[in-house]
This record gives C-alpha cells, structure tokens and sequence, in this order.
C-alpha cells in the first residue's frame, strides 16, 4: 500500500478535443496528482509531453503508469522534469 494517497485520474484528454466537448477545466497533471496537488498538465511546455500528428493528439507520455503501484517514481519524475525545466 502506497504512503501517498493516489486518485486516479482519467487517461489523459487531449487539448484538441476538450476543446471541441466544451471542457472549460485544464486537464489536471498526473504525475503532480499522484502527490496530491492539482496542477494543469502543461501539455508541450513539459519534457514528457508526446506531441501529436497527423492520427493522434498529443497526451502525456506517462498517462498509462499506475503511480500507486510505484511510490517513488513520482517524486523522482518530478525531479527529472524539474531538471530539465532549469
């Protein structure tokens, strides 16, 4: 059982098409979810950021990890992509 409580969050809707559903709410960043802080994903601003194509949109590379079957691996992400921001 994880020390940090995780609340699943939806697999990631790409900005495109919330968009065009009326969704006013950015899509809230699952790996600063899974700390327990609600913060917009910041879509291509961040390092694990899949740009889209011709097919599919863009989305999170990490939209598919359980953070709650691995604790650490998202304070150690964060400090990957802090890194990266600096």
């Amino acid at each position: 059982m994880s020390a940090h409580p995780v609340r699943e969050i939806p697999d990631a809707q790409p900005l495109t098409a919330r968009k065009l559903s009326g969704v006013d709410e950015p899509q809230l960043c699952r790996l600063e979810a899974s700390e327990g802080r609600k913060v917009a994903c910041p879509e291509d601003a961040c390092v694990f950021w899949e740009p889209g194509g011709a097919v599919l949109e863009g989305r999170c590379a990490l939209h598919a990890i359980d953070f709650a079957r691995e604790p650490g691996l998202a304070p150690w992400l964060l400090e990957i992509r802090d890194a990266f921001e600096r």
